[in-house]
């Protein structure tokens, strides 16, 4: 019954309070720094949960024998997580992050503190514990059951309507417009690679998937370029609604590459 219960905390309420903060940080970025405070924040926000991530992921791989030093690593890379939010409380000047409100940087700190310690209490639970070591291979299943799909259910969605709502302020139903075509590239473009794929495996089983990588190349470019392009525009121009627009836009495609990477990885043991 314990067990079932700290399961139950670790891989439901946690993540759920975790992406709660997160939302009131977003909420209260919006509230007192308006669109670029918002922007910042969730940039700032979103990089510090990957930030975490790749430190799990790197962890493996430095060749650490011991539980004690994983969980050393771990807990130093979690913890440089914290400098963004620390830069904004303590005043320290030229961070680059001095826009974002002490407001929301309390939020921030508190979201990235709820997903360190949940990641934390999964990795000490499945990985650490070990008597004959450290478990490291389990690190990547580890986070993807418990932390991962929650946050890019929130950060895909955020950024995409980001995006929405400020091409519909820029120029109305034609910035609507063209941001939700510039958005569909993403899944459209998708199921256009798949279609490749198998035609291309379908005529030479042995190899050639040179057409696919092709086609693969094509489509991040077409992800990424005109949402770079509208973003450095916007910077060029002093335009501040168009350069968000473009950020968001990048966000989005970053969030939607990395949910089909988790897909893939979960999906290949099924």
């Amino acid at each position: 019954m314990t067990s079932l219960l700290c399961e139950a905390v670790l891989t439901l309420l946690m993540p759920v309070v975790c992406l709660l903060a997160a939302a009131a940080g977003v909420i209260s970025a919006a509230d007192c720094g308006k669109l670029p405070g918002f922007m910042k924040f969730s940039v700032v926000l979103a990089g510090t949960f990957l930030w975490v991530c790749a430190g799990t992921l790197l962890l493996p791989h430095l060749g650490l024998g011991e539980p004690l030093s994983n969980l050393t690593v771990y807990g130093l890379w979690s913890l440089s997580g914290f400098a963004p939010y620390a830069a904004v409380l303590f005043r320290v000047p030229k961070t680059g992050v001095s826009q974002i409100p002490k407001g929301p940087a309390i939020w921030g700190a508190h979201t990235h503190l709820f997903f360190c310690a949940t990641l934390g209490a999964a990795l000490c639970r499945d990985v650490f514990p070990t008597a004959a070591g450290s478990r490291c291979d389990a690190l990547p299943d580890t986070l993807c059951r418990n932390m991962l799909p929650p946050v890019f259910l929130f950060f895909l969605p955020l950024f995409f309507l980001t995006a929405l709502v400020l091409g519909t302020c820029r120029k109305k139903s034609a910035g609507f417009l063209s941001n939700l075509l510039l958005s569909a590239a993403a899944p459209c473009g998708l199921l256009l690679v798949t279609a490749i794929g198998l035609e291309t495996l379908s005529r030479d089983p042995s190899g050639g998937t040179t057409p696919m990588f092709l086609a693969i190349a094509l489509w991040q470019l077409l992800l990424f370029v005109p949402w770079g392009l509208m973003a450095l525009r916007g910077r060029r121009e002093k335009d501040e609604r168009k350069f968000c627009n473009g950020i968001s836009g990048l966000g989005a495609a970053v969030f939607f590459d990395l949910g089909l990477l988790l897909l893939g990885y979960i999906g290949r043991s099924v």
